[in-house]
């Protein structure tokens, strides 16, 4: 999507389209038809858990706001960082960095740290963590101009957000709050 996004903007759509078309053909015979992703089964057995899922639109939709004006705030203190503009990629891959050496979950894609949040592996705890940190470590790589997209990190800050509030919502229940 990225991809065709910036094809869009510089006019090359038609060359974006088919490089992505033969790269979709290549890792469907290399890999097979496989998910990139074991995502558990949800029942909604009644509508009682409605107000649940509006609970988790809500807190995924903060945390995407806040994701945007980090990423935002992050090119906007690099345009005005006075450093030349070749150094910015580097502070941001340092940032990355950094991050990453306190919570090796947030470097890279996060297809698996991803697949390990959507099947309950994380405590709560864990999983704020991680999503501050990618978060942020993502906002550091964009706004400096470091190399990544969002595509990627957004399903693994999503992955994150949404089984924190169903952990948080079990251990209340099982406290009898909710």
């Amino acid at each position: 999507m990225e991809a065709l996004r910036r094809a869009r903007i510089g006019g090359e759509i038609g060359f974006a389209g088919l490089a992505l078309l033969a790269g979709a053909i290549v890792a469907r015979a290399a890999f097979g038809d496989a998910a990139a992703f074991a995502v558990p089964k949800v029942e909604i057995a009644s509508y009682t858990g409605m107000p649940a899922f509006l609970l988790l639109g809500l807190v995924c939709a903060a945390i995407a706001a806040a994701f945007m004006l980090g990423a935002r705030e992050c090119a906007r203190i690099a345009a005005r960082a006075p450093m030349p503009g070749w150094l910015k990629p580097a502070i941001g891959g340092l940032g990355c960095g950094l991050i990453a050496a306190w919570r090796l979950e947030t470097i890279g894609v996060g297809y698996e740290t991803t697949d390990l949040a959507l099947n309950g592996a994380f405590d709560f705890r864990t999983l704020a963590i991680v999503v501050a940190a990618k978060m942020l470590a993502t906002a550091l790589c964009l706004g400096f101009g470091f190399s990544g997209g969002v595509f990627s990190p957004s399903l693994c800050i999503g992955a994150h957000g949404r089984r924190g509030v169903r952990r948080r919502g079990r251990r209340r229940r099982a406290r009898g709050r909710g």
